[in-house]
């Protein structure tokens, strides 16, 4: 063999070497999910939303979006006997991938209600459900989303001919601000998978710092006083419930660290009262999740990051709105 066949020799070795190393990089980002991200739409009303007709499998952990968005089954022509719920959040409400399809909060609420619902016909409930047969809770959340993004959805699509709309906040959402595409196509919001999970991960690289948070983009604050702005928001959104024959129920969870001693800020504390003093003002029915964890001696294990909930955390969500929804429905 002479000098320059074994140079070609080394060079074949060497670009093997390399593509081996490439696909063992590829298979271990497979495994990590990254080439199955969450997809979005541009949307003028909303910002953004779920790309519609998802189907992901994320290290065992199923998420679905169906036609309009929602991470929720097909929605169905509403039948008399059956009680529908709508759910706006963000995040929180969302889950996103590692949570389960059926570990949302609207699932969990589904169904509880359900057994609600069967105790019933069995003459077993001691709760005024009436003679509802089925429970129907949908999901309309994403990332980041604020009371402004979340009435945007529902002047578009309306409330599906739902007798509740649940309206989930943080208190960051508070502070949020005006639907912004802006994010649509960065590694936060892609708008297609990738073909390798080698070029999502070349992706977030090239754009770790642009459009991580819209809620905290201040290219999309328009508003001086961005919780005044939300407070306009969630009364426009009460005034149009109420006009299509729904009760508009608000519920707040807090940071995690807002449970500790010290741990609320001083201006996420006055947002809170500028709330409560506009829902009591308003007559809106609420439920904040501060008051209701705050003497639980293990708080922590509601949350599964700093801000989004663990299935615990769902779970007692879900189970505070499933006590409240019997009462909403005997008035």
């Amino acid at each position: 063999m002479n000098a320059s066949m074994g140079e070609l020799v080394r060079v074949l070795l060497s670009l093997g070497a390399i593509a081996l190393l490439l696909l063992g990089i590829e298979a271990g980002l497979r495994t990590l999910g990254l080439h199955q991200p969450i997809c979005y739409v541009a949307d003028a009303a909303t910002g953004y939303r779920l790309k519609p007709h998802q189907q992901l499998n994320h290290r065992g952990k199923r998420f679905e979006t169906n036609a309009v968005s929602m991470r929720s089954g097909e929605v169905q022509q509403r039948s008399a006997h059956t009680v529908r719920i709508l759910l706006l959040g963000d995040s929180v409400a969302n889950g996103g991938l590692a949570i389960d399809q059926t570990e949302t909060i609207s699932a969990l609420l589904q169904r509880q209600l359900t057994v609600q619902i069967t105790a019933r016909a069995s003459n077993q409930a001691t709760t005024p459900l009436k003679s509802i047969p089925s429970a129907d809770v949908l999901n309309a959340s994403a990332s980041s989303w604020g009371p402004q993004n979340e009435w945007g959805y529902l002047r578009t699509f309306g409330t599906f001919d739902a007798q509740i709309v649940l309206l989930l906040l943080n208190t960051d959402d508070l502070f949020a601000g005006a639907p912004t595409s802006q994010p649509v196509g960065s590694y936060a919001y892609p708008t297609h998978p990738p073909k390798w999970a080698i070029a999502r991960l070349w992706h977030r690289w090239q754009h770790q710092t642009q459009y991580s948070d819209p809620a905290s983009d201040s290219a999309s604050i328009s508003a001086s006083d961005p919780v005044a702005e939300n407070l306009r928001t969630i009364h426009d959104m009460h005034q149009f419930t109420q006009a299509e024959n729904a009760t508009l129920i608000l519920l707040l969870t807090p940071l995690r660290r807002e449970l500790a001693p010290g741990g609320q800020q001083d201006y996420e504390h006055l947002a809170r009262i500028h709330l409560r003093d506009f829902v009591e003002a308003n007559n809106i029915t609420w439920i904040d999740f501060l008051n209701t964890w705050k003497d639980e001696p293990d708080a922590n294990r509601f949350y599964r990051d700093s801000i989004h909930l663990s299935l615990d955390g769902n779970n007692s969500v879900s189970t505070a709105i499933a006590s409240l929804i019997p009462t909403i429905l005997s008035d």
